[in-house]
C-alpha cells in the first residue's frame, strides 16, 4: 500500500490487552492507574521488539528507567525508543498541533526510510494531556490528525487515558477521535467516529 492510501485492514500485526491490532490501527485505551497501564503497554512493546518492529513509547520522563528495564531485561533494546512529553507535545510548554503532527511524521519518515524499519508500534500515555490541558477541541483535533498519520505508514499508533485522572469531558469527546476503543478488555468499535470532520 502506498503512503495515504486507504488502509487495507487484513493482517494482525500485534495485540494489546488480547485485542489483535492491524497495520494503520489508531486504538484509545481507557484504563486505570499505572499498574493497569504497565500491564498493557509492557506485553504490547515487548511483542513488538521480538517482532523486529521498531517501537517508539512517550511517556514521563521518570518512567523511562523502569520501563526501559521492564523490556531490556537488564540488556539493550535497540528498538526500543522512549521520549518524553517535554521533548514531543510540550515542546513549546503546551500542545502545538501542526508541530507535533509534523514531529510524528518526520519520525516515521526516518525509521522507514533511513533504518530500514518493517513495521513500528508507537504507544503514548496521554497524561501529559492534564497539565496544562489543552482545549479539548484542540485535543480531538490532534487525535485525528494522529489517525491520518497512522494510516500513511505501515505502523499502528495506541493513545492511552488513565480514567483515575481524565474525566467524561475529555474522555467522551477523545473516544469520538477513534475508531476503536479498549476498556477492561472490551473492544468498542466506534460507529460515530469524526472521521468526517478530519479535514481540518
Amino acid at each position: 500500500m502506498s503512503r495515504g492510501e486507504p488502509p487495507e485492514r487484513a493482517l494482525d500485526v500485534g495485540a494489546i490487552g488480547g485485542l489483535p491490532l492491524v497495520s494503520h490501527d489508531h486504538l484509545c485505551v481507557l484504563y486505570r492507574g499505572r499498574a493497569e497501564r504497565d500491564a498493557l503497554l509492557i506485553p504490547f512493546l515487548s511483542e513488538g521488539i521480538g517482532a523486529g518492529h521498531t517501537c517508539l513509547a512517550i511517556m514521563p520522563e521518570d518512567h523511562h528507567d523502569r520501563l526501559r528495564a521492564a523490556l531490556a531485561g537488564g540488556g539493550e533494546a535497540p528498538l526500543l525508543q522512549l521520549v518524553g512529553p517535554r521533548d514531543t507535545y510540550l515542546r513549546t510548554g503546551e500542545l502545538q498541533r501542526d508541530p507535533m503532527l509534523e514531529f510524528c511524521a518526520a519520525w516515521s519518515r526516518e525509521q522507514f526510510d533511513d533504518h530500514d524499519c518493517v513495521f513500528a508500534r508507537v504507544v503514548a500515555d496521554m497524561s501529559w494531556a492534564l497539565d496544562p490541558a489543552p482545549p479539548v477541541s484542540e485535543l480531538v483535533r490532534f487525535e485525528l490528525g494522529v489517525t491520518r498519520w497512522t494510516r500513511a505508514f505501515e505502523q499502528v499508533s495506541v493513545c492511552m487515558y488513565d480514567l483515575d485522572h481524565f474525566g467524561g469531558g475529555v474522555v467522551v469527546p477523545v473516544i469520538r477521535a477513534h475508531l476503536r476503543v479498549w476498556l477492561s478488555g472490551l473492544v468498542i468499535e466506534n460507529p460515530y467516529h469524526l472521521e468526517a470532520l478530519s479535514g481540518g
